[in-house]
């Protein structure tokens, strides 16, 4: 199972974190994060739309 959660969501960028879990007995297998940034058309960063920062925002582990 990989478990996926969002934290530190900003402007233009937010993390996702990631868990590989083995089903049988709840092993943790690995871990790790990546970034991800909001890009324009020419590659330059900008920030995420509205409704889609909101979205982010209510997902987010941060605080918990």
């Amino acid at each position: 199972v990989v478990e996926t959660s969002v934290q530190d969501v900003r402007k233009m960028s937010c993390r996702f974190n990631h868990k590989v879990i083995r089903v049988e007995d709840q092993q943790l297998l690995a871990k790790g994060y990546t970034r991800h940034a909001c890009v324009d058309l020419e590659g330059k960063l900008t920030r995420f739309p509205d409704y889609f920062l909101k979205k982010l925002e209510e997902i987010s582990t941060d605080g918990d």
